[in-house]
C-alpha cells in the first residue's frame, strides 16, 4: 500500500541489492468478473533505488473464454480498442476508460503476473495423501470437501452423466487444460507482452482448483498443456468461432512463435479431418527460420452436411522430426427452423430476432387468440431486465392460474425482477458463474433439452457463447441444467455448492421455466444457441399443453 510501499522498497534493496523489487503485484489493472481495479505498480531494477513505472496486470476471465474475449486478451496493450470487456461482465467502463487511459502514454511492455481458470483436484487422492494423519485441520478440510462432493453427485444422480466423481473431476480438468490453453495462447501471440505468471502452480487448502499441481505436486493435464506452450517451439490454431451451421467454411487462424530459430528446411504438415475421423484434405507449409511471432495466415475449413466435430491438426516438422503440433476442432450443427416452434408463444417484452418483427407478432396474436377454448400460448420472457414491475405482476399471476412461462438470463442488476419474485415466494439467488483461477463447472444431461447438442458433460468451448453468466441458487424445483463450486473462505462450512443453470419451478398451478443460458439474442449467428432455444421451446410447450388439458384428460394420463 502506499503507506508501506517505500519502506518496504527500502529493506527489500538493502537486503538484496541484485534483486527486481515490485511494489504492487497486478497493481495497474486487475479483472475478474462484474469486479477489478486501477491503480499504479512501479519496479525497482537491480542495483538501482528509483522505481520506474510498469504495466503490471491481473486478468481472470474463466474457461473457457468466448472468441471477443480472447481477441481482447490476444490484443491486450493496444489502447482504445473497439470492443467492451464490461459487456462481457469482466470489470467495468470505468476502470477499462482509466486503465486504457494510462496506457496511451506507456511505451513499455505488459506483464500479466496473474492469470489462470480452474480444475478440480481429485479429492479422493488428496486425502489419501494425508495418510495417518487425518486429523489435522488440512485434512479435515479435503475430506469435508470430498465428503460434500459425493454427497451431491449422489443427490443429483451425476453419476447418469459422468459414471463416477472421478470423472466428472476429470473433465473438469480437461476444461482447466483447454482454457488455459486458450489464455497463454493469446499472451504468446500478442507482441506487447513480455511474459505471464499462471495461477498457480499447486493446489492449496479450498482453493483445490487452481493448481497445475494438487496438493501433493501431482501434475493435472493442464501442466502439460502449458509444459507443450513453452517450447522452444509452439504451434497455434485458432478458429474464429467454435461453432458453425453445417456447410459454413469457418477460418482458423495459424500462427508459430518460436523462442528459438528454426532448423533448416522446416515445414508445417496440415490435415483437415471430418467427424468419422477420416481425412478430408491435407497440405504442406514451408516456414522461415526467424524467431518470435510469425502469422502464417488462415486456414479455410469447410464444414461439410454431416454434423459433428470437423478438426484441424498442424505439426511443424523438420526431417522425420516433429517440433511442435497442435489441433482445433469446430462442432458443426445443422441449421434449424424456430418458426415452426413459435406460434404458440405470448412474449413478455421485448421481440427476439427469432420471433420476427413486432408487427408480424401482433397479426398471429390475434389469429391465436380464436384457436381453441381453453387452449393458452406459453409465455416467454427473453429479457427480464426490460420487465416493469406491473410486467411482472401480471407475469406471475397468469402463472398462478396455470400458465407456463420461459424467463430469461436474471442479471445481478435485475433488482425489479429479483424483488417481484421474492414476494411470491420464488426466492432467487444469483451467483457469478463464470469463474476465475477457481472453477464453476455447468453440467449438462443427454436429455430432450440438449437433444443433437454436446451433453452428458462439463460444457466446454462449444458452449462458450451462450453459458451463464449468473447462475441461480437451487429453487427446489426440477433442475435440467447446473453448475457446481466450492465454498472459498474459512468464514463458511468447507463444502460443494451446487446451482441451476435451468430450473423448472411450479408456481400456483403453473410453471416457471428459468434459462440463465444467454440463448435467446443468439439464434441468427450461433446453430447451438438455436438448437438449445428450440429444445425448451419444445420441453416447455409440453408442460404448456398438460396444464391445458381437461382434468378427465389428465387422470387417464396418470392411469397410463
Amino acid at each position: 500500500s502506499a503507506l508501506t510501499s517505500e519502506a518496504l522498497l527500502r529493506l527489500a534493496r538493502a537486503l538484496d541489492p541484485t534483486r527486481v523489487v515490485i511494489d504492487n503485484s497486478g497493481g495497474s489493472m486487475a479483472i475478474d468478473q462484474d469486479f477489478g481495479w486501477v491503480d499504479r505498480a512501479t519496479a525497482v531494477p537491480s542495483r538501482e533505488t528509483e522505481r520506474q513505472e510498469i504495466q503490471d496486470v491481473h486478468i481472470y476471465i474463466g474457461a473457457p473464454i468466448s472468441p471477443p474475449v480472447y481477441e481482447w486478451l490476444r490484443t491486450l496493450g493496444s489502447s482504445d480498442l473497439p470492443f467492451d470487456l464490461a459487456a462481457h461482465d469482466f470489470g467495468s467502463n470505468a476502470m477499462l476508460d482509466k486503465w486504457n487511459h494510462d496506457l496511451r502514454a506507456y511505451r513499455g511492455k505488459i506483464f500479466v503476473s496473474e492469470l489462470g481458470c480452474g480444475g478440480m483436484a481429485d479429492l479422493d487422492e488428496v486425502v489419501a495423501g494425508y495418510q495417518d494423519q487425518t486429523h489435522l485441520l488440512d485434512a479435515q478440510e479435503m475430506i469435508a470437501f470430498r465428503d460434500s462432493l459425493y454427497e451431491g453427485f449422489a443427490a443429483r444422480k451425476l453419476d447418469r452423466l459422468f459414471g463416477s466423481v472421478r470423472h466428472f473431476v476429470a473433465a473438469t480438468q480437461a476444461l482447466q487444460a483447454a482454457g488455459l490453453t486458450r489464455q497463454l495462447e493469446a499472451l504468446l501471440v500478442n507482441p506487447r507482452v513480455s511474459g505471464y505468471l499462471v495461477t498457480q502452480l499447486n493446489d492449496v487448502s479450498w482453493e483445490f482448483h487452481a493448481g497445475l499441481l494438487d496438493h501433493w505436486r501431482n501434475p493435472k493435464p493442464a501442466y502439460h498443456a502449458v509444459k507443450r506452450l513453452n517450447l522452444p517451439h509452439c504451434v497455434i490454431l485458432k478458429a474464429a468461432t467454435p461453432v458453425a451451421t453445417c456447410g459454413e467454411q469457418v477460418e482458423v487462424r495459424l500462427t508459430l512463435v518460436n523462442q528459438v530459430s528454426l532448423p533448416d528446411q522446416a515445414q508445417i504438415h496440415l490435415a483437415v479431418y471430418d467427424p468419422q475421423g477420416t481425412e478430408i484434405a491435407t497440405s504442406l507449409r514451408p516456414v522461415a527460420g526467424a524467431g518470435g511471432i510469425n502469422e502464417l495466415g488462415v486456414i479455410p475449413l469447410q464444414t461439410g452436411l454431416v454434423a459433428g466435430e470437423y478438426r484441424v491438426a498442424a505439426r511443424l516438422v523438420t526431417g522425420p522430426e516433429t517440433l511442435a503440433e497442435s489441433a482445433e476442432v469446430v462442432l458443426a450443427l445443422p441449421a434449424v427452423e424456430l418458426a415452426e416452434i413459435t406460434a404458440d408463444i405470448e412474449l413478455v417484452g421485448p421481440f427476439p430476432d427469432f420471433m420476427g418483427s413486432s408487427q408480424q407478432r401482433e397479426g398471429e396474436s390475434h389469429r391465436r387468440a380464436g384457436t381453441g377454448a381453453g387452449h393458452f400460448p406459453m409465455y416467454l420472457a427473453a429479457s427480464p431486465a426490460s420487465l416493469t414491475g406491473a410486467d411482472w405482476q401480471h407475469l406471475l399471476a397468469e402463472v398462478e392460474r396455470g400458465r407456463v412461462a420461459v424467463i430469461g438470463p436474471l442479471h445481478g442488476r435485475d433488482v425489479i425482477a429479483q424483488r417481484v419474485l421474492h414476494d411470491r415466494g420464488v426466492k432467487v439467488q444469483l451467483h457469478y458463474g463464470i469463474g476465475n483461477w477457481m472453477g464453476c463447472y455447468h453440467w449438462n444431461p443427454a436429455s430432450e433439452l440438449f437433444a443433437g447438442l454436446p451433453a452428458n458433460r462439463v460444457a466446454g468451448e462449444a458452449y462458450v457463447d451462450v453459458l451463464p453468466r449468473y447462475v441461480l441458487s437451487e429453487l427446489g424445483g426440477d433442475v435440467l441444467a447446473g453448475s457446481v463450486r466450492n465454498t472459498q473462505t474459512r468464514r463458511e462450512p468447507a463444502a460443494m455448492v451446487w446451482y441451476s443453470d435451468i430450473e423448472v419451478v411450479r408456481l400456483g398451478r403453473g410453471v416457471l421455466f428459468f434459462c440463465q443460458y444467454r440463448i435467446f439474442d443468439q439464434t441468427s449467428a450461433n446453430p447451438l444457441a438455436a438448437r438449445l432455444l428450440y429444445n425448451l421451446i419444445q420441453v416447455a410447450q409440453r408442460y404448456q399443453a398438460d396444464a391445458d388439458a381437461p382434468v378427465s384428460d389428465k387422470q387417464e394420463a396418470n392411469k397410463g
